[in-house]
C-alpha cells in the first residue's frame, strides 16, 4: 500500500468536455472520474481548469478542486468549424487560469488526462514551460492524423464521406499540424501515461522518445451490476462511441442493411455523440438504404440510461478501427453482452476471449455473416453472455489508480518510507 505513506501532493489538470450533461459516456472522462476519485486515498489532490459544466458537478464522483469557465458558442459546439474556435477559445483561457493560480498555489505536477486534444496539451506545457512543475500526459488516443497519409489523400478521404471541400481541406490541413505539435510536447514531458502497449507502440514509431508507462483502464463491474434492467431485450445489437468514420459508423450502417434484408426486423440502436456534421452524413445514408425503422438514434445519454441500453440488447457491433483500450468493449462485456468488433491491436492485448468474435478489419461479409449467426442461435449467444462479466473481473479501477498514482510520486522524486 502507498495511502498515507507519502506527503501531500498538489497536482494541476487541464480538462476539456463537452459543454452538455451527458459528457460522462466518454471513455475518457471515464478513466478521470475513476483515477481523480480515488487520489484522497493516497494523499493527492487534484486542481482541476475545465470548461462548464464541471465534471464533479455531474455525478458526485470526484473530490477535486475547480476553476470552471464557459466557453463561448457552446450550444454550437457540434459544428465542427466552431469546436475549432472554442478549443482555441479554452486554451488561452486555461494558459491564463493556469498562470494566476501558479502566482497564488504551489503545485507538485502538471497534466492532462487528455493529452490528444492541443486545448488541454498546449496549455498544461506552457504552464511547465514558465513554472518548470514535472510535466505528464496522459494519452487514451493517437493524436489526428495517424497514420499519417498524406494532406491530398486525406482531402479525397473526407471528400468521399461527403464533407464540402473546404471543411475537407480544414480538416486534411488540421491532422498533419497537430500531429507534428503533439508529438514534439511529448518529447518535452517528463512522463508519458498510455492505456495500451499498441498504443506505445504506436506512438514509438511516430517519433515519441520519452519514456512511455503502460497502465490499462479498470472497468466498474460493480458499478454495472447495480444498475439493473428487467426489461426484455428490444434491441438487436447497440452500437457506443463517437459517430464517426474510424468508430466505423458507415460500416455499421453497411452491415445492417444487409442483415435488415435477411432479418427485416431488425433493430440497431445508436448511442453516442456526433457532430452537427456527420449527423447529417449518417441521417443521410440511412435514408438511403431505407432504414430510418431499423436503426435508431439515440445520441450521448446519461451513464445510467447507457448501461440500461446495453442490458436491452442482444449483443455489441463495435467496428471501430482506431482504439487504445476499447473501454466500451469491456462495460459491454460486463453488461453480459457478446461483442463482434474488428480484429485490431487493442482488441487482441485484453479482450482475449470467445465471447468477443473478431473480424476482418473492413470485411463487411464476415461481420455480416457473424451477426446473423448471433441472432439466430439463442443458445450460442446465451453461453457467450454468461462467460463475458466473468472475464472482465481482472480489470480493476483501483489497481490502475496505484500504479499511476506510483508514477506521480516517482517524477518529483519521493520514495517508499
Amino acid at each position: 500500500m502507498i495511502g498515507g505513506m507519502y506527503r501531500l501532493l498538489n497536482i494541476l489538470v487541464f480538462l476539456w468536455h463537452l459543454s452538455y450533461g451527458q459528457i460522462l459516456t466518454s471513455g475518457g472522462l471515464r478513466r478521470f472520474v475513476e483515477i481523480v476519485s480515488r487520489g484522497k486515498k493516497y494523499n493527492i489532490h487534484f486542481t482541476v481548469i475545465e470548461n462548464s459544466p464541471a465534471v464533479k458537478t455531474l455525478k458526485d464522483l470526484c473530490e477535486y478542486d475547480v476553476v470552471e469557465f464557459k466557453t463561448i458558442l457552446s450550444r454550437y459546439e457540434d459544428m465542427a468549424i466552431i469546436r475549432l474556435v472554442i478549443w482555441i477559445y479554452y486554451t488561452i483561457r486555461a494558459i491564463i487560469s493556469g498562470m494566476r493560480l501558479i502566482k497564488k498555489r504551489s503545485f507538485d505536477i502538471v497534466m492532462t488526462f487528455s493529452g490528444e486534444l492541443f486545448c488541454t496539451a498546449i496549455p498544461a506545457y506552457i504552464i511547465h514551460l514558465f513554472s518548470r512543475i514535472p510535466l505528464i500526459y496522459v494519452v487514451q488516443l493517437v493524436p489526428p492524423g495517424l497514420p499519417s497519409v498524406g494532406i491530398i489523400s486525406d482531402y479525397c478521404r473526407y471528400r468521399s464521406q461527403g464533407f464540402s471541400r473546404i471543411k475537407a481541406l480544414g480538416l486534411a490541413l488540421y491532422a498533419p499540424i497537430m500531429r507534428i505539435i503533439l508529438i514534439k510536447l511529448y518529447n518535452k514531458a517528463q512522463r508519458i501515461i498510455v492505456v495500451s502497449h499498441s498504443l506505445r507502440k504506436q506512438l514509438e514509431q511516430y517519433g515519441v522518445r520519452k519514456e512511455i508507462d503502460v497502465i490499462p483502464n479498470g472497468i466498474n463491474v460493480e458499478e454495472i451490476k447495480r444498475i439493473t434492467c428487467t426489461e426484455p431485450k428490444i434491441y438487436d445489437a447497440v452500437f457506443v462511441g463517437r459517430h464517426t468514420p474510424e468508430k466505423g459508423i458507415f460500416d455499421l450502417i453497411t452491415v445492417w442493411n444487409k442483415v435488415v434484408k435477411v432479418i427485416p426486423t431488425a433493430v440497431l440502436v445508436l448511442v453516442g455523440y456526433c457532430t452537427y456534421d456527420m449527423k447529417k452524413l449518417i441521417d443521410q445514408e440511412i435514408k438511403r438504404y431505407n432504414l430510418t425503422r431499423n436503426i435508431i438514434i439515440k445520441g450521448p445519454v446519461p451513464r445510467k440510461e447507457l448501461i440500461s441500453i446495453m442490458k436491452r440488447s442482444k449483443f455489441l457491433l463495435f467496428l471501430s478501427r482506431e482504439e487504445s483500450f476499447a473501454l466500451v468493449v469491456g462495460e459491454a462485456l460486463a453488461c453480459g453482452l457478446p461483442v463482434i468488433c474488428y480484429d485490431i491491436p487493442p482488441i487482441r492485448e485484453f479482450y482475449r476471449i470467445e465471447s468477443v468474435l473478431r473480424c476482418r478489419v473492413g470485411d463487411i461479409n464476415d461481420v455480416v455473416n457473424k451477426v446473423l449467426k448471433l441472432l439466430r442461435d439463442d443458445k450460442m449467444r446465451k453461453n457467450l453472455s454468461i462467460k463475458a462479466p466473468i472475464y472482465v473481473q481482472k480489470f480493476k479501477w483501483q489497481e490502475s489508480a496505484k500504479k499511476e498514482f506510483q508514477i506521480y510520486f516517482n517524477t518529483v522524486g519521493i520514495k517508499r518510507k
